[in-house]
């Protein structure tokens, strides 16, 4: 279960991270 939580919070990590590059290439 704690693998699990941890997968998730990784993926949550680098999907906040490809969002926030996407805004600072859209807003530069």
């Amino acid at each position: 279960m704690k693998q699990d939580r941890r997968e998730f919070l990784k993926k949550a990590g680098l999907g906040a991270l490809a969002g926030l590059g996407a805004a600072a290439g859209l807003f530069p």
